[in-house]
């Protein structure tokens, strides 16, 4: 799960879509995941959480009075161990002991916060929602009740009911993911993005819509859908096969463009392609399809920009290949870094 998903759930700024994203995931993924994903910036929470989460900050409140009585707890054992007076030395704590504490009593305070919400483990109708969470580094293809085939990108993740009710489809989706849609003219099938809603009824189209990024893309492979944007209240935009719709989730505008499917629907093909792209499309791109994070000895020039394909290449080769256009040298660095040197 994407970090700053969570941190906004916390701040209590997420849609409800958003919202039981995360409460799937929780569920799916139990304590454990959820508080590796957590524990390394809980200490920016207290500050940053949003005036509406008033029960988490009591709770995080709790926590450090707990905390700073357990310190004088073990203040008050050292000195009684202590046979010979000596100057007062602040106690030598384990940071693994602390941060065990500070861990427990965290998860313990938002699972008590995420248990006070509806069940997550259903929707609004009672029907029970599943999660399929796909990591950088890989993809995924999974069925939903209803046949339809789900493709997902890296860094992706899908919500969607264990069996579809007599009146409609819908799922909820965070990153990236190609639909081809079983026919059904009594349920439309529709994708909820944030605030952006896709509707179809037997079509085959492609979402991207990071929760990162301020821009949600549609592109149309096959029949038609209309996509709408619930926040600020557009009417409606019906594509046809071969266009996309770009729509800006800050400002609410949007336009449409024709699309090439090596561009937009390449990846499901196992297909990098980069058409005159920018340097933060292409190294967040291969930030996700090889799960590494590339660190930049200097800021990449405004003007850069790259244009290539690789079908089914390691990191390695992409990299081999865009590094001697534009001149750049790289490295591997211990866990998942990847060192890139501009000349």
């Amino acid at each position: 799960m994407d970090k700053k998903l969570l941190k906004k759930f916390i701040q209590g700024k997420c849609t409800s879509e958003e919202s039981q994203v995360v409460i799937a995931w929780f569920n799916e993924h139990g304590e454990a995941k959820f508080l590796k994903l957590i524990e390394e910036d809980w200490y920016s929470w207290e500050s940053d959480i949003g005036e509406h989460s008033d029960q988490l900050r009591n709770a995080l409140q709790k926590i450090h009075a707990k905390i700073s009585e357990k310190e004088l707890n073990l203040v008050h054992k050292e000195k009684q161990i202590s046979s010979a007076p000596a100057p007062y030395k602040s106690p030598d704590y384990t940071k693994y002991a602390v941060a065990a504490v500070i861990s427990l009593l965290l998860v313990a305070a938002i699972t008590y916060y995420i248990a006070r919400l509806p069940d997550p483990s259903k929707d609004e109708t009672g029907v029970a929602l599943k999660a399929k969470q796909v990591p950088f580094g890989q993809k995924a293809t999974i069925y939903l009740g209803d046949g339809t085939k789900v493709m997902l990108n890296a860094g992706s993740c899908i919500t969607f009911p264990e069996k579809f009710p007599s009146h409609s489809r819908e799922v909820l989706l965070e990153g990236e993911a190609f639909f081809e849609v079983v026919k059904d003219e009594q349920r439309p099938f529709s994708v909820v993005s944030g605030d952006v809603t896709t509707v179809a009824l037997g079509t085959s189209f492609n979402v991207k819509a990071y929760c990162n990024v301020d821009e949600v893309e549609v592109a149309l492979a096959t029949g038609k859908v209309a996509v709408s944007d619930r926040h600020y209240k557009t009417a409606p935009v019906a594509l046809a096969p071969g266009e996309l719709l770009i729509l800006n989730t800050s400002n609410g505008a949007s336009r449409k463009e024709h699309f090439t499917a090596k561009e937009k629907l390449g990846w499901t093909n196992h297909l990098l392609y980069f058409n005159d792209a920018e340097a933060s499309e292409v190294f967040t791109t291969l930030e996700r399809w090889y799960g590494v994070e590339f660190i930049f000895n200097k800021a990449v020039e405004k003007r850069w920009r790259y244009s290539g394909e690789f079908k089914n290449k390691s990191l390695e080769i992409v990299l081999e290949g865009i590094s001697y256009v534009k001149a750049f040298e790289f490295s591997f660095k211990e866990g998942k870094q990847v060192e890139i040197h501009f000349k």
